[in-house]
Parts: structure tokens; sequence; C-alpha cells
């Protein structure tokens, strides 16, 4: 389901916000504190909040409107199909329609499974506070002459008519279960949902209280997106290692890890001891790794996640889970930064009025006026002063790690990815296309950078070749000393730990056995001329090789061989891991790399 636009009438401190027009991927509302950006948010809920709007001319109750939230939705006739079977099964209730529209009801029949064998369907519906949706402009009340019953009976959808009835059921009931089953809002406070009684999964409840409940049933039918959600956590979060979910007097209890390894239960604290913000990711998380086309609403996300956490958290949601809807509020320039693909909307307030627009985010002079009322530079919106662009995504992962480790604190630098990379390795290549490359990629993403560096495998370009690149650029374009960022990752010990961490759900590896199989693996290949030339020593070691050698091919038809091909090297998940591991355990390994990134950042500052 998609929320297609919305309207607020008569509701907070909205007389009329018009309709807002949303993006099927990433929204943000931005906005001053009061301003109501939560509001807005608070209208997703499965019951709409019986606010109404008052003014300095009314405010007494007995005179306010009835506040109504008015959205177009777009649904698809699977959806439609399973929220009528779960209402026929629990509740015994069909989907009524009135005479006026289908005179008969073999008419009303062939319209119902229309929308079922529907793949795309849009509906506008209305709701007061209180209540489901209904049509836009109808009126509950009022009697129907004749109406249908489509319910689903032996194995079919089957109708039947009643009389002069009032019936209080239809398509837009339906729409109001299909809401409640596929809306999520994440409301700024919320209380810690680390503990819960003794119950079998379902939907995960409006604040998250049945978190634990959920995470145990994932825990235990699906270990495999269980640790994949964990390893999301250990992405965003430095200090989490693991996630597990035990029995605990009488209830199930979330437990958060310092390390990967779960030694004994007093090693580990609970979710409860752990802060709102880790709490509010793993519920973001579970809804977004489980449900199907969902529409995550997340109010004031940067208020509980620190803002590295709140960058990471939404380059997973989006690289992903980019099957989802998102609606965000925020005033951080680090959420704004993170949706590079998302629709910006303002939230402005003037005495008892709000009012919503649209953020074209190709004027510069409303970008200036909207960063200027939060108190925050452009530079900060579009997250850098410094763009270094690198090879991939791989590179896009690793790189901000690379330089953390140099000790270089600087946040306003962003790695970003290229795409169609060989355009700068062709022979035949001008420095007029570089440039034209560059421009254009330069300008799309932030019209008021002019500091950048490019960073690309070395591949099998000559030293000439890439001095001439690096001298007709300007000094922006560098090359990896090595071939590429998979020839620095060549450690059986760290090789060993992330096949060993990987497979873990599935079989039990000794990490011992699985280096050693690694270091004979290696040592063949400094020896075989599908990697590079042979190392001379042969030894998989030797300076020269590996600064030649295909890492990534080595790599991925290591990963297939140590494993009897159980599991498939991944450049952008065990790279990275590669990459974090040896921060972690062997730096040494990795300081001329970090040096280099070093480097490059110096580069990117360096341009004007």
């Amino acid at each position: 389901m998609r929320v297609k636009r919305f309207q607020l009438q008569f509701y907070g401190p909205f007389s009329d916000s018009s309709w807002i027009e949303l993006s099927p991927t990433m929204n943000i509302f931005v906005g001053e504190n009061n301003a109501g950006k939560s509001a807005i948010l608070r209208s997703f809920l499965g019951t709409l909040p019986a606010v109404p709007h008052r003014n300095a001319t009314e405010w007494r109750k007995q005179y306010l409107r009835v506040p109504k939230h008015n959205v177009e939705i777009e649904y698809s006739g699977a959806e439609l199909d399973w929220t009528l079977r779960k209402m026929q099964e629990t509740e015994n209730r069909g989907w009524y329609s009135a005479s006026p529209l289908y005179p008969t009801a073999t008419e009303f029949k062939q319209f119902a499974l229309n929308q079922l064998a529907a793949g795309h369907v849009e509906k506008a519906l209305s709701r007061p506070p209180a209540a489901d949706f209904g049509d836009i402009g109808s009126n509950p009340g009022e009697p129907l002459v004749n109406s249908f019953t489509f319910v689903f009976h032996q194995g079919d959808w089957m109708v039947s008519q009643h009389g002069a009835t009032t019936p209080t059921s239809g398509l837009p009931e339906v729409l109001s279960r299909t809401w409640r089953d596929k809306v999520f809002v994440f409301e700024a406070l919320r209380s810690s949902p680390g503990k819960m009684g003794y119950a079998a999964p379902g939907r995960l409840d409006a604040n998250a209280g049945s978190l634990a409940i959920q995470l145990n049933g994932l825990q235990g039918d699906s270990p495999e997106l269980f640790n994949k959600l964990v390893f999301h956590l250990t992405s965003i979060f430095p200090t989490v290692g693991n996630l597990s979910v035990s029995p605990a007097e009488g209830v199930f209890e979330i437990r958060v890890w310092a390390t990967r390894e779960q030694k004994t239960r007093e090693l580990s604290f609970s979710l409860d001891d752990s802060g709102t913000g880790l709490a509010q990711a793993i519920a973001i998380l579970y809804i977004a790794m489980t449900m199907d086309d969902a529409v995550l609403v997340i109010d004031e996300i940067s208020s509980y996640l620190h803002p590295a956490a709140v960058k990471a958290l939404l380059r997973i949601l989006q690289s992903n889970y980019p099957h989802h809807q998102y609606i965000i509020s925020t005033h951080s320039a680090e959420v704004l930064s993170a949706g590079r693909d998302a629709k910006v909307f303002w939230v402005r307030k003037h005495d008892f009025e709000s009012t919503v627009a649209e953020v074209d985010l190709g004027d510069l002079r409303t970008l200036r006026e909207v960063t200027g009322q939060l108190g925050i530079s452009m530079t900060d919106v579009f997250a850098a002063e410094h763009i270094v662009w690198v090879e991939g995504e791989t590179e896009e992962a690793c790189f901000p790690m690379l330089l953390a480790a140099s000790g270089d604190k600087t946040r306003s630098v962003l790695f970003i990815a290229l795409l169609a990379t060989g355009d700068f390795q062709d022979k035949r290549v001008k420095a007029e296309k570089i440039f034209q490359i560059y421009e254009r990629l330069t300008g799309a993403t932030a019209p008021v950078v002019s500091k950048v560096a490019f960073n690309f495998d070395s591949e099998d370009l000559t030293e000439d070749k890439k001095v001439d690149l690096n001298k007709r650029s300007g000094g922006r374009i560098h090359f990896l000393p090595r071939r590429n960022l998979e020839s620095y990752l060549l450690q059986p010990a760290a090789i060993a730990r992330v096949i060993v961490e990987a497979v873990k759900s599935e079989q039990a590896l000794d990490v011992t056995q699985i280096e050693a199989s690694v270091t004979g693996a290696l040592q063949k290949a400094a020896i075989d001329r599908r990697y590079g030339t042979p190392a001379d020593p042969p030894a998989f070691d030797n300076e020269e090789w590996l600064s030649r050698v295909d890492g990534a091919s080595l790599l991925r038809d290591l990963f297939g061989t140590v494993t009897e091909q159980t599991l498939e090297y991944r450049k952008t998940t065990h790279s990275v891991a590669l990459v974090k591991d040896l921060l972690d355990r062997q730096p040494d390994k990795l300081a001329s790399l970090v040096a280099y990134v070093s480097e490059l950042v110096n580069v990117a500052k360096s341009q004007g």
C-alpha cells in the first residue's frame, strides 16, 4: 500500500493543509519545533486523534469543526484479498455496497472481483476522529435501499443481497483494516519494550510493546533473518555486538551484547537499560524486514539516534528495503543529507495556523531559507563541503571507517559511489569527457560543493596512464595503489572469522580449521595466473603480487572453495565485514589503505 496524497482539515494546527502529494519512497517533513510536524505524522495513526483546530476567533469546544483526514491510497488486489479473508476468518464480516452504484448482485460481484484481480487500484477516503475511513463526501448514516455482502465461502467468493438495511461496513472499512495492518507510526516518545510475557508472535503493536515476542519468534522461526537484523544493528551501533531473546522471570527479554561472542548471560544487558534509540531502531528494522509494502512513519528520528546512526539506518532502509514508503519528520541536517532521493516538505507555523509546502531542491534561494530557519548551513544539508567520488558501494561503505581509523574527525566529507566508472578508464577518453562527467555529478548532488576528489581501482592501467589521468584532472583523480580494495583484504584470520560468522546459523565451523584452509587456498592462488602474474617468490604476502592481484575475483572463488559452495561471496556484505574485522583486530594490515584514504580526503579539502 502507498499513500499517494493526503489532506488535513480542522485538525491540530491546520485549518486546511491542502492536498500534499507524497513520494512512493522517501518523504521528509522539516520545520522548527512546534511547527506541526508531529501533528502531521500522528494523523497516520490507526485512529485519527481528536484534536480540533483552534484559532483566535473560535476556540470554544461547542463551535469547533470536526477534524478530518482525507487520503488517496494506492493498493493492490492481493492486499484487498488478504484483508477480506482475515476479516472473514476473525470477524465473519464481508464487504457491503449500496445498490445505487451496482443495481444487481451480479454487477457488484463483477466489480468486487475486478478489484481483487487488479494489480493497482486507487481510492480516495476520509475519516473523522475515532472512526473508520469512508468515501469522501459520503454520509455514513444515510439508509441504503439495497446492499450486497461479498464474503469468502467454501473456497469461493460469494455475494448475497439484503433488503432495506443500513450496513456499517463497505470497501472503505476494508481499506481501514488494511491501513491498520500496513501503516506503522513510530512516535518520538515511547516506553522501552525490552520485556514481555509469553505469547505467540503477531503484529507489532503501536508502541512496540510486543517487540520481545516478535523478536523471539523471528529468532526461533527465521534465524537467518534474525541474524541479518543483528548485522544491520552492528552496522548502525558500533557498541552493539549481538542481540538475543531468552526467558527471564516469566517473561521474554531482549538482551544486548557488547561482543559477537555470547559467553554468559551476565555479560549482556537488558534492552530496557540500553536507551530508547536502540529499541526504536530494532522496531523499525523489524517492520522493514518482515512486512511487504508497508508505510513507515517515523517522528523526529534524530531525537533518539546519534547523527551517524541516523545516516546508517536510513542508508540501510533505502538500499535494502526500498519496497516500503517512508514518511519522516526532522529538524536535523543528517536526515536531510541521508535522504538524497526524498521529497522534502517545509512545515511552517504563524500564530495558530500551520502550512506545508514542498521544497524544490533545485532552488538555492528556497534551500537557504529553509536551512536558515532550521539553524543549519546548506553544506550541512548536503552532508559535506567535500565530496570523494569512489568506485562503488563497497568503497562508499568502507572509506568512512578507514577515514575514522586515521584519526581524522572531519564530518564535512561525503563518500559517494560513481556509476559507469569505465568511462574514466577508456584509453580513448578525453579530458573534456572527464570534466563533463565530473561537473554533472557534482552539480546534481550538491550545487554548493566545489571541493571534490575521485578514487578508482587501478585494475590493469599502466602507471603512465594513471599519471596522465591525474594530471588532466588537475590532481583530482587518484588510484588505489593496489588493483582493487579487496587486494587489501587477503588476510587468512580475518577471512576465516567472517566466513564462520556468516554461516553460524546454518553450521558451526572451527575458526582455526577454516583459517588453515584459507591460508592454503591463498598460497595456491599466489601461483595461479587467473588472478594475475604469479608471485615471485610464490607467497600470498608478497607485496608486489598483492599490488596486482585481482582480490575481488580471488575472494569470490575462495569463499566458494572453502565453504564447499555453501557461501557466496558478496562484495557489499563481506568486504565491508572484512574491513571492519581488520580495523578491530589487525589494524596494522590496513595501515597503508588508511593512509591512502586520509590522503584522498586531504586532496578533496585542498581543491578550490
